[in-house]
């Protein structure tokens, strides 16, 4: 019997199939990705059921119960990792489908089976490969019904020009009843930034996409990417300036990587819906927020007068935070459904003019008058000492020039690096003792850390993807090490010292790959020795370290 194979733009768990497959990590415990996503929606109970079953080897499959899933089994398939194709993965992915569609054969009471894009995800296989290889082996599944759930329709595309090649050759009678519309990749990634109500990255990323876009063309012997808009700029020109990026990107050839960047799930947008209710005069708007509520709600013009009065723009940030958290139990407390607006602080705050901070308070007061709770709010907001607000005689950066933006990303990345540095150096502290010899002197530590640098500097990308390689390493030495001390009469005493030294090993890799990670971050060209500098003063200022002037050397 030939399966009805349909390819769906829907999540896996609305595909109503009798038999789930889903891509897991070796241990099969919960990963990230579609893994965690299934995982939490079945329950903990399907954790606790395949946990024992683990760990299991590339191209094999396991079954399980379906738990709290609409559907009557889960398939856990473990697919190799993509090293370029020079490994033998082809051969190990197919042995994957294979297992599974073995497995399913076995099943009763199953006339349906749904997949998602094995192996396109963490594993990094390049979508066309794994679209190759799954439509090759899927179309041999003998379940009635087969199904791909594709929500990234780039991906989608991908899979669909697949199974349409199996069509026009006469190898299967149809495909779906599903519209095939087979996209290019821009066509495709203009689509991806039309929908969704999305209409161009946040101010601040959308300045990364121009640092990126900037380089890349520079490598192509190019010039002149397309600078982002200013945020008072409006929808149309907004959209304009961000698809002739996209333009750009494919005239010279580097569309892959401005892809990757706009589907980050990370990556914050604007939303078309609210910048057409926000196309403000904000200068105006202030008199015009003064004029209105004057006879109609003397207490709410007396506050939005004292706000805006004195030269004052906002609070502070830390200040500014304080009024968001009250706005925020309150919401919760009331169970309000519109959010309360946030603070225009954190990664925006540069990126934004003091007007339009302004008009975000007057925002927060409106939306405590309109739920109640004014007094609140105008209590705490009279409570500011004068240093707690900036004032208009003050200079503030509407737009940044790239040498100050990028300053001032890297003082971002720094200060929300801390507690992983901080952590990673402990580490290394206490599982590397003939390190310590560099711990008490602020040009010692700076040598180590170059050291560390050249050793594992790799690039952004390879170096995650090693983070997360041994991430998962970690788990599984983890899981054993337990196992060895719930059944000790399975293990030998050399077998159990092995688990926890590597543990050690792995705990203490990760450190050093995580300080490196950080550097990468802030800068590939970063000058390791002056990164040493800034990360000791960081210990010193938290007393983690002490300058030890007593010694030379």
């Amino acid at each position: 019997m030939k399966t009805d194979l349909k390819i769906l733009d829907t999540s896996i768990l609305d595909s109503n199939a009798d038999v789930i497959v889903m891509s897991a990590n070796p241990s099969l415990i919960a990963g990230s990705g579609v893994s965690g996503v299934i995982h939490k929606a079945a329950g903990a109970e399907l954790e606790k059921h395949v946990k024992p079953l683990g760990p299991i080897a590339e191209g094999q499959a396991i079954v399980s119960p379906a738990f709290a899933l609409n559907a009557k089994y889960i398939i856990h398939a473990v697919c190799p990792r993509y090293y370029g194709g020079e490994r033998g993965e082809a051969k190990r992915l197919r042995k994957t489908y294979q297992s599974v569609l073995s497995i399913c054969d076995e099943l009763p009471d199953v006339s349906s089976i749904a997949f998602v894009a094995m192996g396109a995800g963490v594993y990094k296989w390049p979508s066309y490969k794994a679209a190759k290889i799954a439509i090759s082996e899927l179309v041999k599944s003998k379940v009635k019904e087969t199904l791909i759930c594709l929500p990234d329709i780039t991906i989608n595309a991908e899979y669909r020009s697949q199974l349409l090649s199996y069509e026009r050759a006469g190898e299967i009678e149809k495909i779906s009843s599903t519209p095939i519309k087979i996209l290019r990749k821009e066509e495709a990634l203009k689509e991806y930034i039309t929908s969704d109500d999305r209409l161009v990255p946040r101010s601040a990323q959308w300045y990364e996409l121009y640092l990126l876009g900037k380089k890349l063309i520079s490598t192509k012997d190019g010039y002149g990417f397309p600078k982002p808009m200013n945020w008072n700029a409006g929808v149309e020109k907004k959209r304009k300036r961000l698809l002739e990026q996209i333009n750009c990107a494919r005239k010279y050839e580097f569309l892959h990587e401005i892809d990757k960047f706009l589907r980050d799930p990370k990556l914050n947008w604007e939303q078309e819906s609210i910048e057409k209710t926000r196309g403000r005069n904000l200068g105006s708007e202030v008199l015009e927020k003064l004029n209105k509520y004057k006879d109609e709600d003397p207490k709410l013009h007396s506050l939005i007068n004292y706000v805006v009065s004195d030269d004052r723009i906002f609070p502070v940030p830390r200040y500014w935070t304080k009024l968001t958290v009250l706005g925020n139990e309150k919401q919760k407390e009331q169970r309000i459904s519109e959010r309360f607006p946030p603070p225009l602080i954190l990664a925006v705050f540069h990126c934004t003019s003091d007007r339009e901070k302004q008009i975000r308070l007057l925002d927060q007061i409106e939306y405590a008058y309109e739920h109640g709770f004014l007094d609140e709010i105008d209590e705490l907001i009279r409570s500011f000492e004068p240093e707690n607000w900036f004032y208009t005689e003050e200079e503030f950066m509407d737009e940044l020039d790239l040498y100050e933006f990028q300053e001032r990303k890297k003082e971002m990345i720094f200060d929300n690096s801390k507690t992983t540095l901080i952590s990673c150096f402990s580490q290394i502290r206490e599982l590397e003792k003939t390190a310590e010899y560099y711990f008490n002197k602020e040009h010692k530590f700076s040598l180590f850390i170059t050291r560390l640098f050249k050793l594992y500097s790799i690039g952004v990308d390879p170096l995650k993807v090693l983070i997360q390689k041994n991430e998962e390493q970690l788990k599984e030495f983890e899981f054993s090490k337990k196992d060895s001390e719930e059944n000790p009469k399975c293990y030998c005493e050399l077998e159990k010292e092995n688990f926890v030294q590597a543990i050690m090993d792995t705990e203490l890799l990760l450190a050093k790959l995580k300080i490196v990670h950080v550097m990468q971050q802030l800068d590939e060209s970063i000058d390791p020795y002056a990164f040493g500098e800034q990360f000791w003063d960081l210990l010193v200022e938290k007393n983690i370290c002490q300058e030890d002037f007593s010694s030379e050397g």
